[in-house]
Order: C-alpha cells, then sequence, then structure tokens
C-alpha cells in the first residue's frame, strides 16, 4: 500500500490554569498531529465567506489506534507565570504608534494592543518574521471578521496601538516574556490586571518561538495573548482565533464517551475529564475553534457556545409539551433555517444540543472533513473515534456543556453516540450522527433520531418523547419500634 503524502497536522496544547496577580491565565501549549494522519489537500485558509483562519501551538504527538493515524496528545509543560524579567538590559518600546485612523471604533468594539517582542538579543533563534504594524492591523481585522462573524455582530476588533520591545534575557520564557509586557506594554497600562472590564486586549508576539507556546488569559471582558507562533494565516491566526476565544470566555472544546452501552448517555455531572462514567478528552472536537488547532483549520465555534452567549437566535427549544417533532436543520454557520436544537429533559432537567455541520464555508476547513479516520481512547476499553464525517452528507452531532470551575467559564463536549461504520463493538463510537442513528437519552424519557441529511435540504431530526425509566431512589425506613401496653 502506498504511503499516504505527510501533511503538518497540529493541535492545541493541554491546558493548565495559573494565577498571578489575581488574574486567571489559560495556558495553550500544544501537540502536532502525527504527520500520517493525511487527507487530500486542504482547503484554501481564507474563503470569501471569511477572510480568517484559525489555529493553536505546535508541540507533540500522541498514538492510539485509527484508521489513517493515530492522534494522542502528550503531556507538555505546563507554563506558569513570573515577574517581570531582573535583567537591566533594555525593556523599553524601541518603536511605539497608534493605530491609524481607521482603526478608530464605535464604543461597543473591542480593541487589540500589539506588542512584538524579541526576548533574546541575538536574531539567529528568530523564526516569526514580519509582525510590522501593518501585518498586525491585517491580522487584527482577520480575528475581527471571524469574530464578527460568529457573533452576528456582537464582537468586533480594531488595532488600538502597535509597539515592538526587546527584553534582553538570555533565552525565551514565554510566561516570562507576558509577564514582562503586562507590567511594561504601553506604558503599563495592562498591567496588575487593569485590562478587566475594558474590552481591551494585549496580544503578545514573540519573534522567538518559544517552545511554540500560546496562552490566553479566559473571560474578564478584555484580556491578555501570548503566541510564539507567527502571524502567518495557515497557522499563526488559526492559534490566536482559538486564543481569543478564551478572552471572550470560552472553554475547551471536548469530546465525551459514556461507559453506558445501553444509552450511551450520563447525567450533567457525570462528564468531565476524570470521570469514569462519561470520560472525556480535552480538545477533542475537531469541528470547534476552541477544540485542537489543526493547520489551516478555522471551523465554526459550536451552537451551545453562540447560543449561550447570546450570539444565537435562530435554535428551537424542544421540551415535552410536545409529544413528537421534527424539525430540518440547516448547516451551522450557513444562513437562514433552524440551526441547532436545544432539548430538555423532562425528568433530569439536563440539556442537549443538537446541531448540523457541513462541509460548506469556515466547516469547509474542519479536520473532520480533510483527514481519516481517527480513534483514541478515553480510558481503558473504551475508545472515541472522530475525523471521518462524511463530505456529502455532514454530520449530526450531539453536544453537552461542562462548567469548569477554575475559570468559571463553560467548556463544551461532543458525545460519542454511534457505532463506527460496520462494527457491533458498543466501546468504541463516533462523535457525530449518521441518516439512520438514533440516540436515547440515559432516563428513556425521548429519543434523537435522524432521519436523512443533505447540504442541499439540511438535516431532518426528530424528537420524540415517551414514558421515562429514571434511575429510582430509595428512602431508608427505620425499623417499627414494639410498643408494650400499660398494664
Amino acid at each position: 500500500m502506498p504511503a499516504r503524502p505527510s501533511r503538518p497536522f497540529l493541535v492545541v496544547t493541554i491546558a493548565a490554569i495559573v494565577a498571578v496577580a489575581g488574574i486567571a491565565v489559560f495556558a495553550d501549549g500544544a501537540h502536532p498531529r502525527p504527520a500520517s494522519a493525511t487527507a487530500a489537500s486542504p482547503p484554501a485558509a481564507n474563503t470569501a465567506e471569511s477572510t480568517s483562519t484559525g489555529g493553536d501551538t505546535p508541540s507533540s504527538i500522541p498514538s492510539g489506534s485509527g484508521g489513517s493515524g493515530s492522534l494522542t496528545p502528550d503531556t507538555p509543560s505546563v507554563p506558569v507565570l513570573t515577574s517581570a524579567p531582573t535583567s537591566t538590559a533594555t525593556a523599553t518600546p524601541q518603536a511605539m504608534s497608534a493605530a491609524s485612523a481607521t482603526t478608530t471604533t464605535a464604543t461597543a468594539t473591542d480593541t487589540v494592543w500589539v506588542s512584538v517582542v524579541s526576548a533574546t538579543p541575538q536574531t539567529s533563534d528568530d523564526i516569526n518574521a514580519g509582525p510590522t504594524q501593518a501585518a498586525a492591523q491585517s491580522l487584527v481585522a482577520q480575528l475581527s471578521s471571524y469574530w464578527s462573524t460568529q457573533s452576528g455582530g456582537a464582537v468586533t476588533l480594531a488595532l488600538a496601538g502597535f509597539e515592538t520591545r526587546s527584553l534582553g534575557e538570555s533565552s525565551c520564557n514565554p510566561n516570562a516574556a507576558l509577564s514582562a509586557e503586562e507590567i511594561g506594554a504601553f506604558g503599563g497600562m495592562f498591567a496588575n490586571g487593569a485590562w478587566k472590564g475594558t474590552h481591551q486586549h494585549l496580544l503578545v508576539l514573540s519573534a522567538e518561538s518559544c517552545g511554540a507556546a500560546s496562552f490566553a488569559t479566559v473571560g474578564g471582558k478584555g484580556g491578555e495573548i501570548f503566541s510564539g507562533n507567527g502571524i502567518d494565516a495557515s497557522m499563526g491566526v488559526p492559534y490566536l482565533l482559538h486564543e481569543f476565544g478564551h478572552n471572550l470566555g470560552f472553554e475547551h472544546a471536548d469530546a465525551s464517551i459514556c461507559t453506558n452501552t445501553a444509552s450511551y448517555d450520563g447525567t450533567a455531572a457525570d462528564f468531565s475529564f476524570t470521570s469514569i462514567v462519561c470520560p472525556t478528552r480535552e480538545y477533542d472536537d475537531y469541528f470547534d475553534i476552541m477544540g485542537y488547532t489543526v493547520k489551516n483549520a478555522t471551523p465554526n465555534l459550536s451552537s451551545p457556545q453562540r447560543i449561550l452567549a447570546g450570539w444565537m437566535t435562530n435554535y428551537a427549544t424542544i421540551t415535552s409539551s410536545t409529544p413528537s417533532t421534527t424539525k430540518t436543520l440547516t448547516a451551522l454557520g450557513g444562513s437562514g433555517g433552524t440551526q441547532a436544537l436545544k432539548i430538555i429533559d423532562p425528568v433530569s432537567g439536563d440539556v442537549y444540543y443538537v446541531e448540523y455541520r457541513a462541509n460548506s464555508g469556515l466547516d469547509a476547513t474542519s479536520a473532520e472533513f480533510n483527514y481519516g479516520l481517527q480513534c483514541d481512547p478515553a480510558m481503558s476499553g473504551y475508545t472515541i473515534c472522530e475525523l471521518d464525517s462524511s463530505k456529502t452528507t455532514g454530520a449530526v452531532r450531539i453536544l453537552r456543556t461542562i462548567p469548569i470551575v477554575a475559570t468559571g467559564a463553560i467548556g463544551t463536549t461532543v458525545m460519542a453516540t454511534a457505532l463506527t461504520a460496520g462494527s457491533s463493538d458498543k466501546t468504541k463510537r463516533h462523535t457525530h450522527l449518521n441518516p439512520g442513528d438514533t440516540f436515547t437519552s440515559l432516563d428513556g424519557s425521548f429519543r434523537i433520531s435522524v432521519e436523512s441529511m443533505s447540504p442541499s435540504s439540511g438535516a431532518s431530526i426528530s424528537v420524540t418523547f415517551g414514558s421515562a425509566t429514571p434511575t429510582p431512589t430509595f428512602t431508608t425506613v427505620p425499623a417499627p419500634v414494639q410498643l408494650t401496653p400499660k398494664g
């Protein structure tokens, strides 16, 4: 069998939350996916629909068992923020200019202040070329285009300032670099978390790779971002799209497989990274910009995040007030129609989201449509399979939300709810549904069926509520007391 052509496949970093001066920082260290995970040539990074591209940071590769290569995240080192460098070398702006008049913004616009740093004085280790003010202007325009599209115009960005700085360090430590910039950039306007609530963002771009580190603060109506991945369209911009999502308050997009092989479901509390009921793999949703970062891939933000942010109104809420409902979903990211279902379990009150992703628009860049089957163990005996959604029919997905205590933000997880093609192995499942597939909730109170799907006519989804069979609960009753009558 001829060898597959190799193509860079990059993923984001394992996350860690650190606190410095009361600032929660989400560390995104990344790992590249294996060269064996190949497919057709990637779609063009820029499309007529959006000029933005998405991504994260490169690092190392994992291994699982899959049709065309395996991907298993390694464990990268976790950055820890440190105090500003104590070096006496210059750490003052070498060049600083206000953005041109074209970047003046309306009240609702988030402003981005770009600081390009040379951590070390030598240039032999500089690999990220071209971060000029004009390039920064273009970069921010790409970020704005993407996030404006995702938010329905609620988020727009503009370049507010640009500077270059030399830190004079002996090596590039990404945490020290961000700490130094937080204190000194633009006259100290970001020091001590002063960005909180201001809708202002400090974007630190390193001339050095700095271990391909990329990380950002989460939420706070403003924020800080560090990236050693440059600003090229194929990878640098994708990473920054992901990191800016953290500034906007979004946590990672994950994937889960429940060990219940009867319903493939669990309660909301069962979904976590340490769970043995519904074990979850962080970053493992390739259909979401907040999942793994892949070269040239800039997929849409998933429907739960857009709905919770108030950015999406063309969705239908389904409750048991209607015994049976059939809805046609248009592709997420398209125009018009119903693009998601929000289903409320009448017994548990848990919320499920259903969406349809087609090989069009931004989602045409997704790894799901451009790579072969990839299966990774979520825990011993249970495997999540992805990356083989059909370009012809698309993919229907069921998602849940996961609150992240460390940041107070919400993450999402796509459920592995369908058997792999030609297999009866219930412990090895896909994260998408095909025509004819069904899903039944844990308590049996509702069933989701995929009747048909095509990019032109949408996905026909039926939701049927029936007799619930909730898990019984028992109350301990004390043994009766034997009374002795008086004589």
